[in-house]
């Protein structure tokens, strides 16, 4: 009953369809607590029924403090600063990732993750049959259906108490006032006493009652038994049974421990048994505990190991590219590739602009996540500085150096022109989550590992997906690439991930001026609230958890600027993508500008019919210029080249860090002729 309770107030809280599940670590800790002793019906802790809702919450209220009190000593115990004031970075890391192994439950979305267990793990359908019983997507199923069949469950016993409310309400007012015998027995002293009482008072008195039999009932209510899942499923009952077992604990397993655990029993064996029954404490740890089931049989395999690894590798490769050049349209790229003394995952070319991606199969040791430091800065090494050198190595062979020579898997040349490279993109793929680092990581981190041009987007494969899936073009995502380096060059702000990060760029740019000119200087740390409730209740309502409609979030800018971005994207023109950045980096007031602007000399040309431009200047947030050129002109003879050289003119007159042309020749829609884009050279290495 207390497991069942404290499962259903802090992991059922989206059936209300208002609020995002929270505090998923509590119940898993009052369930260990329940789990050192011998199981209890309870009778002897709970002997007043009226006040079993209120005992209840005492037990809530008390693990909800010991476990805020214990992260907050956890936190505490690491001292992340240096003599001198600056942070120690991987002290600062352990510290975060620790911290976030204790309280946060699969830092993704529900349906991203049971994806990725399907596609990883799919070729070891028939491996897993023998050792736990059923198949991978057998497992998955069955995880997902557990997950179903307690809502389906909780969500008739709440329908279950408002009838029996309405049922005896009703009935009993009947009685009162019109002296109608109830269908339900109720004893004589007690008809009596409804007799005398007000009409609010004996719905709350049945509030009470039904709503304190559903919660001694709960236990029965949300377990379940091998049979009831192997009939859903239409599986084997014992196949089922012994797939349910290997991921159960019993009670009394005992343990001295009295705080919560970083790395909980309950993170490898999620389901608490008791005779034939089961019950979850956290489905959140459902899909966790799966991932870690597989990853502990084909680790332990030495025959399976080194290609499981490989595997990993390669998935995590394949799907992040999918992602990838899903939302870069008409990118070319190219995956494997190696070279004298040297390999590249992978290469997207996308216009003048090139990414080189780097993926890292690596599984984050459990010795890390529970904040060891040493284990921390051995995690860093082997995972990041690895992957971002190597990347360093293939940049160096290929910017600005005609027909290099590559080679893919085939042995076939690849041979790449990096003199057309105008902008680099660093991207190391992770298969797991690394948000302690990467969302930590500053542009001048005292590691040293980046310079500010080569800082490097480390990405989980879960929040790439989530980023692709909300950029609504190719120049939004270049775009956000850009935004985010540009926000980790700030020192003071933190913040918890990368869906947080893609909020703050959809809403704002991750553009804080406000706050810099507010309180930045004043601020030793400026914590940056989370975005994620947004994303939660989208992605819930996508997935069908919620009837609800959640809206997807979208790029606030508004829709005349998104038409213009569109429409250069689409005009496949050299740099075209390069102006829709640059659009996407003004302002809003400049935007409007823009928009104004454009449409005054569209009137004008489609009066007379002759050349009309304007230009708007400025500089970003380091003190860079740029300058942009708009015309609206006739497509005669000679127009063409009279554009270039005004453009190559007014660049040597003005010759500022990046300066974008437009020829355009519509009247009301976008016909775009040419876009120039002439910037100084960034030097990357």
């Amino acid at each position: 009953m207390v497991i069942a309770n404290s499962f259903a107030k802090n992991q059922i809280a989206m059936a209300s369809e208002e609020q995002s599940l929270n505090q998923p670590a509590l119940p898993e800790y009052v369930a260990a607590i329940c789990l050192k002793y011998p199981f209890s019906l309870g009778h002897r802790e709970f002997s007043a029924s009226r006040t079993v809702a209120e005992d209840l919450q005492k037990i809530n209220q008390l693990a909800s403090g010991v476990i805020s009190q214990y992260s907050f000593i956890h936190h505490s115990k690491y001292n992340t600063r240096n003599p001198d004031g600056s942070v120690e970075p991987g002290i600062q890391i352990a510290q975060l990732m620790s911290s976030y192994e204790l309280t946060v439950r699969n830092p993704t979305f529900e349906s991203f993750h049971f994806d990725i267990l399907n596609g990883l793990y799919e070729k070891y359908e028939d491996y897993f049959k023998s050792l736990i019983g059923v198949s991978v997507s057998e497992a998955v199923n069955i995880c997902l259906t557990i997950g179903d069949y307690i809502e389906s469950q909780f969500t008739m016993a709440m329908t279950r108490c408002r009838n029996a409310i309405k049922e005896h309400y009703e009935e009993i007012i009947a009685y009162k006032r019109r002296g109608t015998i109830p269908k339900n027995f109720y004893p004589p002293e007690m008809l009596a006493e409804y007799k005398n009482m007000q009409d609010h008072h004996i719905r709350m008195n049945f509030e009470q009652s039904m709503q304190t039999y559903e919660m001694v009932m709960m236990g029965e209510t949300l377990s379940f038994s091998a049979k009831s899942i192997a009939a859903i499923e239409n599986i084997d009952v014992e196949k089922v049974q012994k797939f349910l077992d290997i991921l159960s604990l019993e009670f009394g397993i005992g343990g001295e421990t009295i705080g919560p655990e970083i790395m909980s029993p309950l993170k490898d064996r999620p389901l608490v048994k008791h005779t034939d029954r089961y019950i979850v404490p956290s489905v959140a740890l459902l899909d966790y505990s799966l991932d870690r089931l597989f990853q502990k049989y084909l680790l332990k395999d030495a025959k399976a190991r080194d290609k499981y690894k490989q595997h990993r590798h390669d998935f995590l490769l394949d799907k992040g590219m999918e992602y990838l050049v899903e939302v870069l349209k008409d990118a070319v790229y190219y995956k494997n590739l190696t070279y004298e003394n040297g390999e590249l995952d992978g290469l997207i070319i996308y216009d003048n602009y090139v990414f080189l991606i780097e993926a890292k199969g690596h599984i984050i040791s459990d010795r890390a996540k529970s904040g060891y430091i040493d284990r921390v800065k051995k995690d860093i090494k082997e995972v990041i500085t690895g992957s971002y050198n190597q990347a360093i190595r293939s940049f160096n062979l290929l910017y600005g150096k005609q027909d290099v020579v590559f080679k893919n898997k085939k042995g076939e040349k690849i041979i790449i022109d990096g003199t057309r490279f105008q902008n680099a993109f660093f991207i190391s793929l992770m298969l797991e989550d690394f948000s302690a680092f990467s969302c930590n990581l500053k542009v001048n981190n005292p590691l040293g590992l980046f310079t500010k041009e080569t800082f490097p987007w480390i990405v989980s494969l879960y929040d790439l997906r989530a980023v692709c899936e909300h950029m609504e073009g190719p120049s939004y995502f270049i775009h956000y690439l850009h935004r985010r380096k540009v926000f980790f060059s700030f020192e003071k702000f933190m913040i918890s991930d990368e869906i947080d990060i893609l909020g703050y760029y959809l809403t704002r740019n991750l553009w804080f001026g406000d706050m810099i000119e507010s309180t930045y200087e004043r601020s030793n740390v400026i914590f940056l609230e989370s975005m994620a409730d947004a994303f939660d209740k989208y992605y819930a309502y996508k997935d069908g958890r919620v009837s609800r409609f959640y809206p997807k979030m979208k790029h606030y800018s508004v829709q005349p600027i998104k038409n213009l971005v569109k429409a250069l994207e689409d005009s496949s023109l050299s740099f075209s993508k390069d102006a829709a950045v640059q659009i996407l980096e003004f302002g809003t007031k400049t935007k409007k500008d823009l928009i104004e602007k454009i449409n005054l000399i569209k009137k004008k040309f489609s009066k007379d019919k002759k050349n009309h431009d304007f230009r708007l200047t400025g500089s970003d947030y380091n003190g860079k210029s740029w300058m942009l050129s708009y015309w609206v002109a006739p497509l005669e003879d000679g127009m063409l080249e009279f554009f270039e050289n005004f453009v190559n003119q007014k660049y040597k007159e003005y010759p500022v860090d990046r300066y974008v042309a437009i020829l355009d020749s519509g009247i009301k829609d976008y016909r775009f002729v040419k876009v120039i884009n002439k910037q100084k050279k960034i030097t990357y290495v």
